[in-house]
């Protein structure tokens, strides 16, 4: 008897019974109204550093599956198939890869998505070693799929042990595999072997409730708020004065991020060491954004018109300025844009300069912020350049440009050897600027 047959058995012998017990589940930990009206970001503390939610999943998933019917997504079977006929594989496991993306990511998937309540993942913080805390946490509603593939998952983890508990709820941790110790020599006792520590990802479930964390305090908060311990304001609570609070009912992907921890969370995320380059450019993007002014960001994904739309959203302080979010939020009039090359251009963007003295100058000292994180100052090469000419590039240019169009020709006619560049289209405030 093959080893792979008694895999395959064993696998149905745990599946079987697991599909029975997942249709009739034991009844939920807690209040059962409480439980049905829980949103998953009331799960999540106030000050959680960055945020996704999967808004709606019923409408979503409906327009996920919408947009790509017809597609490889949808005829995946078919199309490997075809593709391996015309294509030999080679070995190196690329068809095995993308078969594995194209079966996960198929109509049966976005149905399942649609029977759950709520998915989101987070950075809640930062432990001692500035390394972030990774929460994820899943309501799977109406869909049995995520607790199967989880009971699954967990009995054939031989590394699986309990890290501890809230209330009765068991938390999951993994120790390392450690070799069997050599045997102790003739006439000595072998010492106990050391508790063995349990390590990430902490995995814990409850009624349709499924978190996993990189560390067992996130797993326990999370446990704690399910069960009603924790009374202290939740992110939910947040959100509809953050950026991100015009998306909430917008079928997607919810993003927010707080500003103020952009640059640990970049050198987190990009360098372990926190090497000099990495700890620059999150200087350098905290300069940016600039937290004193815009404390968060928001973002949605998602699809609409057969089409899949990003939309990016910034709260400012009422007291403060920030020339990029005053750049992009003046309403261009789109004279020159329009008149000169909307008809035969592939793509465009136009911006009202309103102020403009007084905005460059603001727009100087950020980028100088900014520059300075890689030890150059944008301020004293903008006045050299305005030494040599003689002119004020605040007063003289930018005080008189009201609106700058950019656009990209579908075609351009150049002389042999040049190279295709975007066409600049300013248009002064008056004649007189002109």
């Amino acid at each position: 008897m093959s080893r792979s047959f008694i895999r395959v058995v064993g696998l149905l012998l745990v599946a079987f019974p697991t599909a029975a017990i997942a249709q009739n589940p034991k009844p939920e930990v807690g209040p059962d109204a409480r439980l049905a009206a829980t949103a998953v970001s009331q799960l999540f503390p106030a000050d959680t550093i960055a945020y996704l939610e999967l808004i709606r999943p019923a409408e979503a998933a409906a327009n996920l599956h919408g947009f790509f019917r017809g597609s490889i997504i949808e005829k995946a079977v078919e199309f490997l198939a075809e593709q391996r006929e015309i294509r030999p594989e080679t070995g190196d496991g690329s068809f095995e890869q993308l078969g594995l993306l194209l079966g996960f990511f198929g109509p049966e998937t976005f149905t399942e998505i649609g029977r759950m309540r709520g998915v989101a993942l987070a950075v809640t913080g930062f432990d001692e070693s500035k390394q972030p805390i990774i929460v994820g946490v899943l309501l799977s509603g109406e869909s049995r799929l995520p607790g199967l593939l989880l009971r699954i998952s967990m009995c054939f983890n031989s590394s699986a042990r309990i890290a501890g508990r809230v209330g009765q709820i068991p938390i999951y941790g993994h120790v390392p595999f450690d070799p069997v110790p050599p045997l102790p020599m003739a006439g000595q006792i072998a010492p106990p072997p050391p508790r063995p520590v349990n390590e990430p990802p902490f995995i814990a479930s409850a009624g349709d409730l499924i978190v996993i964390a990189n560390r067992r305090s996130a797993v326990e908060g999370v446990l704690k708020r399910w069960l009603g311990q924790d009374a202290t304001p939740s992110l939910q609570t947040e959100l509809g004065s953050s950026s991100a609070g015009s998306f909430q009912e917008r079928p997607g992907l919810l993003g927010l991020v707080r500003t103020r921890s952009l640059p640990d969370l970049l050198a987190a995320f990009t360098d372990e060491d926190h090497n000099d380059e990495s700890l620059a450019w999150g200087k350098a993007l905290g300069e940016l954004l600039s937290p004193d002014v815009v404390p968060d960001v928001g973002m949605h994904v998602g699809i609409a018109n057969d089409a899949c739309e990003l939309r990016l959203s910034a709260r400012t302080k009422s007291d403060k300025r920030h020339p990029l979010l005053e750049l992009v939020t003046s309403p261009p009039r789109g004279d020159a844009f329009k008149q000169s090359v909307a008809v035969n251009a592939l793509s465009g963007v136009a911006f009202r300069v309103q102020d403009g003295a007084p905005w460059f100058r603001r727009m100087t000292e950020l980028s100088d912020r900014v520059t300075k994180a890689f030890g150059v100052s944008v301020a004293e090469v903008i006045g050299e350049i305005e030494k040599k000419l003689g002119r004020s590039l605040a007063d003289d240019l930018w005080g008189k440009i009201d609106e700058v169009a950019i656009a990209w020709p579908a075609s351009q006619n150049l002389p042999q050897g040049a190279e295709e560049m975007c066409m600049w289209m300013v248009t002064a405030k008056d004649p007189v600027s002109a």
